[in-house]
C-alpha cells in the first residue's frame, strides 16, 4: 500500500543537522508517509548518519548520487515520490510533530491544491514568528503569486502539494538554476492550482544557523543565477497579472531584496575580508546593467535601509562598504540585547 504523504529531503555536507531533521520526521504525529532522502554526493558522515536511522524504519527510502546540487535531488524525489501528496523538508531544518498531520487535514477540509503553513525563523539574531500568507482560506491565483514573491513565501518547505498535479503537468525544478530555483517551482505549480489554502501556525522550524548553506553566502557572482529568476518570474507573473508596473514592482523589490542582501554578505566580517577584492565586489554589483534597469526606483519604508539604498543609487561604492559594516554591527548588538533578555527571563 502506497503511502499517503511524500517527503522529500535532499541532503548534502549536513551531518551536523540531519539526525535532528530526520527525527522530528519520524516523530509525526500522522504515520502514513515515506521519507525520500536524496544524498547529494556528500563527502562527510552524512551516509553513515541516515543509514542508522534507515536500519530501524522502513519508511526512509534512501537514494545516493554524485553531487548535482539541491534542484537535481529534489527532482529524483519528485520522481520516485508515491504519495497522493508531496512535502519538502531541508536536511538542516525540522519540523512540528503536526507539520504532515495539520497541512493534511487542511488539505482534505479545503479541496485546496495547495496549502501552507508559517514558520519560526531561527538564527543568530534570535527567533521569530512569521506567516507570508494571509489568515483566510480562498485567494485567486493572482493574490497568492503575490505573496510567494515576497517574504519567503516560495520557499518549498511549509507547503503540501499535489503529486498529481506535479506529475500531470510534468513539473520539475530548473536544474540551471541553483538559488530561488524553489520559487519558481512553487509559481509555476501555483498557475495549474484553483484553490489555495492557509494553515495559521508555524509549523516548519527553518534554521539559519547554517553558515555553510547555499543562501547563507551569496556573492555578487550570483547575480547571473538571479537575473534568470527574475526573468522567469517576469513571465510568470505577466501571464497572470495586467498591470505591468505591479509586476515591474514586484521585479524591482526582488533586486534591491538581493543587492542589499549581497552587500550585507560581503561586509559581515570586515577582519577577515580582502579590502580589494571587497571594493571589487561591491563595484561589479553597483555597475551590473541590469541592477542600473532598477536601482533608481529602489526605496524603502525602512529608515534603517534608507541610506543603503542612497548609496546604491549613486553607485558610492566605498559608503555603501561602510554602512554594511555598520549594518552588521548594529545586528550583533541587537543580538546580544536577544540573548540577555533570555538569559534574564529564565
Amino acid at each position: 500500500m502506497n503511502p499517503i504523504v511524500s517527503i522529500i529531503m535532499p541532503a548534502y555536507n549536513c551531518q551536523e543537522y540531519i539526525s535532528k531533521c530526520i527525527e522530528s520526521v519520524l516523530n509525526q504525529s500522522y504515520k502514513s508517509f515515506e521519507l525520500i532522502i536524496i544524498n547529494d554526493g556528500s563527502i562527510d558522515n552524512t551516509e553513515k548518519v541516515i543509514d542508522e536511522y534507515r536500519q530501524s524504519d522502513s519508511r526512509i527510502i534512501y537514494h545516493h548520487q554524485n553531487n548535482q546540487g539541491p534542484s537535481a535531488a529534489r527532482n529524483v524525489g519528485i520522481l520516485m515520490s508515491r504519495g497522493e501528496y508531496i512535502t519538502f523538508i531541508d536536511s538542516d531544518d525540522t519540523v512540528n510533530e503536526k507539520y504532515v498531520e495539520l497541512l493534511l487535514s487542511n488539505m482534505n477540509k479545503t479541496n485546496a491544491d495547495i496549502t501552507c503553513s508559517g514558520y519560526v525563523d531561527i538564527s543568530k539574531f534570535g527567533t521569530f514568528y512569521h506567516n507570508d500568507f494571509i489568515d483566510e482560506n480562498i485567494m485567486t491565483t493572482n493574490e497568492f503569486l503575490k505573496m510567494v514573491c515576497r517574504g519567503t513565501g516560495g520557499v518549498l518547505w511549509s507547503k503540501l502539494f499535489r503529486n498529481s498535479l506535479i506529475k500531470e503537468h510534468s513539473l520539475l525544478l530548473d536544474e540551471e538554476i541553483f538559488m530561488c530555483e524553489d520559487l519558481i517551482f512553487v509559481m509555476e505549480y501555483a498557475e495549474k492550482c484553483t484553490s489555495f489554502s492557509i494553515v495559521d501556525k508555524n509549523l516548519y522550524h527553518y534554521n539559519r544557523l547554517n553558515e555553510k548553506s547555499i543562501s547563507a553566502n551569496i556573492s555578487p557572482s550570483y547575480l547571473g543565477n538571479y537575473i534568470k529568476v527574475w526573468e522567469k518570474m517576469k513571465g510568470i507573473l505577466a501571464s497572470n497579472i495586467k498591470e505591468k508596473n505591479e509586476v515591474e514592482d514586484i521585479i524591482r523589490e526582488k533586486v534591491q531584496a538581493v543587492a542589499i542582501k549581497i552587500i550585507e554578505q560581503q561586509c559581515s566580517d570586515i577582519t577577515k575580508a580582502n579590502i580589494k577584492v571587497l571594493v571589487t565586489n561591491i563595484n561589479m554589483l553597483l555597475k551590473n546593467k541590469y541592477l542600473s534597469n532598477y536601482k533608481s526606483n529602489f526605496k524603502s519604508t525602512n529608515k534603517l535601509y534608507s541610506p543603503m539604498i542612497f548609496f546604491i543609487k549613486n553607485n558610492l561604492t566605498f559608503l555603501c562598504i561602510c554602512y554594511g559594516v555598520n549594518l552588521t554591527v548594529l545586528k550583533k548588538i541587537n543580538n546580544l540585547k536577544l540573548s540577555i533578555r533570555k538569559i534574564v527571563n529564565v
